[in-house]
């Protein structure tokens, strides 16, 4: 057994020197191959192209130095100075060559040739923003493009309502056209008793006389008349369509969150919650002109004259028109304190609008905003001064009034019982309502 194991041992032994001879043997060739050999003679590389990119190629040794591939710090494929380390050896193993790094130019680059310089007669380009006394020392061209007039639209439903699949909505002022544009609106016909509600599929309804429309939490939809004029509303809402007419277009508001009506050509009758009606006239568009011209000689005296002259035609010139636009927005206050609801009237639009309720009737000029109580008034009051058995002395802005026995005294929505000998003193506080040159307040 010892012989044995020392002849297994020496056995191993031999056969670990033999191998470490091979890998020491494969290792000089490679090495060899490699060109990384000391002291070999340095012959050129035969030219080949390059592996990268495909506008550089291989360098060859065209002074026969020996010194192939050189980089542009003139060192060679080992990294050293052909001056200074050793020469590099060729190698003609096909499957080296692969393995041999070959420099390359790099691609050439576009110098920079400094930032765009604009001439300087370019108005505008390269230069700080121009004050309005420069502007207006600048010329007009000739021949400028002034805005003519639109081209002429053919009237009907809006295109993307057009090419949707389905039965056609007829353009006629007795149809409108009810949009769903988030869920969940319901949808009364007015042959039916019950709503349905439009899912996300179902976007588009007809509305005629009798059609009603439900937001019962959260939704939101648009009504598109005929004639451009249209609606929104969102939140908790419910709309019935009383008359749809080419005379006339009357709405019933019974509860609303928000809604915005942009009344066009028609006259518009909305009823609101407290019973009160909101009436508007529109103004007829004006007609265009297909034959207008297009451009138009600028005035003479450059754009300080240009500019004189649009302010001529905004202040009432012959350069623009006297069409007045009709918009009506009601929101209700969010007021969880209060027993009774209130909501306001804003008046958006250029044209002023008629507002009927139980104390009379009230004109809202345009950019004017108005409150109200959503609740219907049982007992009205009127606004005006009225007085039964009181003498009204003037006292400044205010009015004293001092009964003769028992009087009574109405004004703002209230009522006064005065007893003989009190005297009752009301202070506007603003204004001069009592005036006789009080007119239209």
């Amino acid at each position: 057994m010892p012989a044995d194991g020392q002849g297994m041992a020496g056995s191993v032994m031999i056969s670990g020197k033999a191998m470490h001879r091979t890998i020491i043997g494969l290792g000089a060739v490679l090495a060899a191959g490699l060109g990384f050999a000391g002291g070999s003679a340095a012959q050129a590389t035969p030219f080949r192209p390059s592996t990268g990119r495909p506008d550089t190629v291989g360098i060859q040794d065209p002074a026969g130095t020996g010194n192939a591939f050189q980089n542009p710090q003139g060192q060679n494929a080992s990294g050293q100075n052909p001056g200074v380390g050793a020469q590099n050896g060729p190698t003609t193993d096909p499957d080296l060559q692969g393995l041999i790094p070959v420099w390359t130019r790099p691609p050439a680059q576009r110098r920079f040739q400094g930032f765009p310089i604009f001439p300087g007669d370019l108005p505008g380009v390269g230069a700080y923003p121009r004050t309005l006394a420069e502007l207006a020392k600048m010329p007009i061209p000739e021949a400028v493009l002034m805005p003519g007039a639109p081209i002429p639209v053919e009237p009907g439903w809006p295109e993307w309502l057009r090419d949707r699949d389905g039965e056609e909505i007829p353009y006629e002022a007795e149809h409108a056209v009810l949009v769903r544009s988030v869920d969940r609106v319901w949808y009364r016909p007015p042959e039916e008793e019950v709503f349905v509600p439009l899912y996300f599929y179902d976007k588009l309804r007809e509305l005629v006389t009798g059609s009603a429309i439900q937001v019962r939490r959260v939704g939101e939809f648009e009504v598109l008349l005929h004639g451009g004029g249209r609606l929104r509303a969102d939140g908790p809402t419910e709309l019935r369509v009383a008359e749809l007419s080419a005379e006339k277009i009357e709405l019933d508001l019974r509860h609303f969150t928000r809604f915005r009506i942009e009344p066009e050509e028609r006259e518009h009758h909305l009823r609101l919650p407290d019973g009160s009606v909101v009436i508007v006239k529109p103004q007829p568009r004006p007609a265009v002109d297909p034959a207008a011209p297009a451009t138009a000689t600028p005035p003479a005296g450059g754009l300080a004259a240009l500019l004189q002259a649009a302010a001529a035609g905004a202040a009432g010139g012959d350069n623009v028109t006297d069409y007045q636009a009709a918009l009506l927005l009601f929101e209700r206050l969010d007021e969880p304190g209060r027993r009774s609801p209130r909501a306001t009237i804003w008046n958006g639009g250029d044209l002023a609008v008629e507002w009927r309720h139980a104390y009379g009737t009230t004109v809202i000029p345009a950019r004017h905003r108005v409150v109200f109580f959503l609740a219907p008034v049982t007992d009205p009051i009127g606004g005006q001064l009225t007085t039964q058995r009181v003498n009204v002395l003037p006292d400044g802005a205010a009015r004293r009034c001092e009964p003769v026995g028992d009087g009574e005294v109405t004004w703002s929505g209230a009522q006064f019982r005065v007893g003989e000998g009190a005297a009752l003193r009301l202070d506007p506080m603003l204004g001069d309502p009592f005036a006789p040159s009080a007119k239209g307040r």
